[in-house]
């Protein structure tokens, strides 16, 4: 419990983001130390500003810290620190992920396939139906659907992921007390039974309009792929569609036709090269090479399991070297970073290997 305060105090000093956060406690080792650091100690951290090393030696909110962790255990909601074996595997990768996230709901949900859904508040006829058939093509590969739980392809989303019995989580852009639109919040109180609820925000914070794209990063950090059903040339998911662009994830459309304005964003990334047409789930489970309801192995089974190319050129280049940092492992073994991380995914689900902090892939 201690750790946790100090974490998330750490987060509420103005001017340290996740990024510092994450690199403050590694330094340290934890983050009680980044609090009982003296200034020469902390400004031996590259790159950290007064303003920064000030706001920890000065900090005085530890009643707001307390008042939160009490609200958090009252209501079961569950923190998760970006060195947790739990925090998202794929959000691991990204640089600037949360260093702390707050959820509730089914924690299985968080190791498992995910698909980012995203796509205009105003959608059409067409929009809809390509959100049914998606999620229906979709049920028998099981990925867990993740989207903003907004408007429009958001909420159809979650919403056929149920029907399909798809796990679904949606990511809020303020404190889960806060279930933005309220609209949704029957929707989101049924997705916590087969989903969850997820955001980096603490309790009580409003979601101000800066907070949104700010939220869009985890949706597409946390996806092995973000599929974009219908948008305008211009909003939040083309935001998201480029933020998974610049993950390394793979980013799909729909087509639609020449001149319809709820299509002109899907239809410019795919004359961009930026995103690859599809037309059913089938299409992305081929190109991400899933087969069929994925289920972890036995433990003595993993000697003989028969892996694919992509997953043997990781496990050779790790039987080497372990752990290894992403960016290494990238260049030993000659696969684009969209191969790497389908193929780390695989052999993660099969408990093979795993994600550690600091971008590195170690064997299990």
């Amino acid at each position: 419990m201690e750790e946790k305060f100090y974490r998330l105090a750490l987060g509420r000093i103005h001017g340290i983001g996740p990024v510092r956060a994450k690199q403050l406690i590694e330094f340290f080792g934890n983050a009680r130390e980044v609090f009982r650091a003296t200034p020469r100690y902390l400004k031996e951290l590259r790159g950290i500003t007064q303003l920064q090393v000030d706001g920890i030696l000065q900090f005085q909110e530890h009643g707001i810290i307390e008042q939160e962790l009490q609200m958090i255990e009252s209501q079961g909601i569950e923190m998760i620190c970006f060195d947790d074996v739990d925090y998202p595997s794929r959000l691991k990768l990204c640089n600037d992920g949360p260093a702390v996230l707050f959820y509730k709901g089914d924690r299985k949900a968080l190791t498992q396939r995910m698909l980012a859904v995203i796509g205009t508040r105003s959608h059409s006829a067409y929009g809809q139906r390509m959100v049914e058939e998606l999620l229906a093509s979709l049920k028998e590969y099981q990925p867990c659907i993740v989207s903003g739980l907004a408007f429009g392809i958001d909420i159809l989303a979650h919403k056929h992921a149920l029907k399909h019995e798809l796990p679904t989580i949606g990511v809020l852009a303020s404190g889960l007390d806060m279930v933005y639109p309220p609209e949704h919040k029957r929707m989101a109180h049924e997705m916590q039974r087969q989903g969850g609820l997820l955001t980096e925000y603490g309790w009580g914070t409003i979601p101000d309009k800066g907070n949104f794209p700010t939220r869009n990063r985890i949706v597409a950090g946390m996806a092995d792929a973000t599929i974009v059903v219908e948008t305008g040339e211009r909003g939040g998911s083309m935001i998201t569609a480029e933020l998974a662009l610049s993950y390394n994830r793979e980013v799909f459309c729909f087509p639609a036709r020449v001149g319809d304005r709820k299509s002109e964003g899907c239809l410019q990334l795919i004359k961009q090269l930026k995103a690859q047409l599809v037309m059913s789930g089938q299409d992305i489970a081929d190109n991400l090479g899933w087969t069929q309801k994925p289920e972890k192995p036995a433990r003595q089974a993993m000697l003989f399991t028969n892996l694919h190319e992509d997953e043997q050129r990781i496990m050779d280049a790790l039987m080497l070297q372990s752990p290894l940092e992403l960016d290494a492992l990238h260049s030993k073994i000659g696969l684009t970073m969209s191969q790497m991380s389908g193929a780390l995914l695989n052999l993660e689900m099969q408990d093979m290997v795993r994600i550690l902090p600091g971008k590195r892939v170690a064997l299990r």
